[in-house]
């Protein structure tokens, strides 16, 4: 999900770096006001990026600092709006689940795709008070009662921008924290998307790739709940803290 090539220039890093302060996170859903399989009223498709804005530099002139967007893979995609344009340099996707308004949880996700059919053993086919079961395994070790469930389908960070000391760990864990509540639990499978079908099949080369990925959850707080699946509660400590060393070593907090 977020892994790969990275920026050695120290130049081009610097320049990169020096662009965080400006990011803007951008959040988007889609729920439906009752249904059930996809239009499950109890779920939200949601999409969260990481932009930096650009002015028309005729009408604002054009510095030094704008000189990032010419390095390699320094953006995902650009988008122009009235007066500037938006540079996507992070974005992810996923699935929100009210364990308490879900109809079927089983049915919410079988019906979208196969890869989100994965997440259903994070789920026991009761409910208490109302509210859909976590899988014992999981329920054990909450510090707080789980009242729904993100899923992160899909995280890409820009190449370029890989390599700087956690500049992608920390635009999924800030994006995060706006996506959950205090009683959130997110769930995801962590996976080398930028590899090619190629690479996939080679295990010498997808194998290490893997690793990597889930190397990166697992030092956002993420824990193995199965050999694919990934999990943690949204506000736990390890989570928050890893968060606020990222920023202190971006040089976003003191």
């Amino acid at each position: 999900m977020i892994g790969g090539s990275k920026t050695e220039d120290n130049a081009g890093r610097d320049l990169l770096l020096g662009r965080l302060p400006d990011v803007e996170l951008h959040l988007d859903g889609r729920s439906f006001l009752d249904g059930t399989g996809m239009s499950d009223r109890g779920s939200m498709d949601w999409w969260a990026s990481a932009v930096i804005r650009e002015f028309d530099p005729e009408d604002y002139g054009e510095d030094e600092q704008s000189n990032w967007r010419s390095l390699p893979d320094a953006f995902l995609a650009a988008e122009e709006r009235p007066d500037s344009i938006e540079y996507t340099i992070f974005r992810m996707n996923g699935l929100k689940l009210d364990l308490e308004d879900v109809v079927d949880t089983f049915d919410a996700l079988d019906a979208r795709t196969a890869e989100y059919a994965e997440f259903i053993p994070l789920f026991a086919d009761t409910r208490t008070y109302g509210f859909v079961d976590v899988d014992p395994g999981i329920e054990d070790t909450l510090e707080l009662p789980c009242s729904e469930i993100v899923i992160v389908d899909f995280a890409e960070l820009a190449p370029g921008w890989r390599g700087l000391g956690g500049a992608g760990r920390l635009l999924a864990g800030r994006l995060l924290r706006w996506l959950c509540s205090a009683q959130s639990c997110v769930a995801l499978k962590p996976f080398p998307v930028e590899l090619s079908q190629a690479e996939k099949d080679d295990p010498a080369i997808f194998d290490p790739a893997l690793e990597r990925v889930r190397h990166v959850w697992r030092s956002l707080g993420f824990k193995p709940f199965t050999d694919d699946l990934f999990f943690m509660e949204s506000r736990n400590m390890p989570h928050r803290r890893a968060v606020q060393n990222l920023e202190r070593r971006l040089g976003l907090r003191q």
